[in-house]
């Protein structure tokens, strides 16, 4: 199951505090086909994969992969990525078997090691020489396709700016921008207080928001407590702070916890306010196949 957007199909799994990897892709891609660098129309359309708490299948042929956090749920599966891309592309050899990953700063060498621990344990070597880790600090852009930047020139490409998200630790979102505009936010995990940061405006004006919701008990005080407690946002902050979210067009919700049934999770989104509701998705497949639906 998916979720289908005007422009983006998300792949929508997450659960929080077990996995989250979410998978968003330009519509009418075909995910099988590497850029066409003489198209600049190719460049323009995205495939990345946020966040690898478990290797899906979106992530043997993303562009990209951007993990935000050290949390297991977040990051524990980089290896098994890794050895998906290299199995799928012995049986495809049109395909790249590297990984793009960025990663924050304070996570990437840690990354790598569990990368290069699995080598000591006669994987093949190829799992290292297939990871390309991008080692990302704030203040500073990345370009998702480095070559496109010869080509067509800076404003015809993707750039990527890692944020701060306000979690329980160090927290990195990602904000891309094609033709210079914020277009899709992934946050990470994070409070409600990430969104007045001076330097996350931005955010404000994107096409996709994709965030973080681990609450979702709209009358319980002590559920609107725990979640802030761990450092998360509940779905309470999105509607007593629904004004920021006026401009944004698209919102994804994720990090659902397995604690709320889908149903439960529905009847809350029938009681979000006008402006929000309609705009509103929230990532369910894997609540549902938690509970065999």
């Amino acid at each position: 199951m998916v979720i289908e957007l005007a422009e983006y199909i998300i792949d929508d799994w997450s659960l929080g505090g077990l996995e989250t990897c979410i998978g968003v892709r330009s519509k009418n891609t075909d995910v099988a086909t590497p850029v066409n660098p003489e198209d600049k129309g190719s460049w323009k359309k995205l495939n990345v994969v946020f966040d690898v708490g478990i290797a899906r299948n979106c992530v043997m042929y993303c562009d990209a992969l951007f993990i935000t956090h050290g949390h297991a749920d977040h990051s524990a599966s980089l290896t098994n990525a890794l050895g998906k891309r290299l199995v799928t592309s012995k049986n495809d050899p049109s395909m790249d078997p590297t990984l793009k990953v960025f990663a924050p700063m304070f996570l990437a060498p840690d990354l790598e090691d569990t990368v290069t621990r699995t080598l000591r344990n006669g994987c093949s070597q190829h799992f290292m020489s297939s990871l390309q880790m991008t080692s990302v600090k704030l203040g500073s852009s990345y370009y998702l396709t480095g070559s496109a930047k010869q080509r067509f020139g800076q404003d015809n490409i993707w750039t990527v700016m890692p944020f701060r998200s306000t979690h329980s630790i160090p927290c990195y979102g990602y904000l891309l921008y094609l033709e210079g505009r914020p277009e899709v936010a992934y946050t990470g995990d994070t409070t409600i207080s990430l969104f007045y940061l001076p330097e996350n405006q931005d955010l404000l004006y994107v096409n996709l928001l994709i965030i973080e919701v681990s609450g979702w008990d709209l009358d319980n005080d002590a559920d609107v407590e725990t979640t802030h407690k761990s450092g998360h946002i509940h779905i309470r902050d999105i509607v007593e702070n629904k004004e920021i979210f006026e401009s944004i067009k698209n919102i994804v919700a994720f990090h659902v916890q397995p604690k709320y049934s889908a149903e439960f999770i529905q009847s809350i989104v029938e009681r979000l306010p006008e402006g929000v509701k309609e705009k509103f998705y929230v990532c369910m497949s894997a609540l549902n196949n938690f509970y065999g639906n």
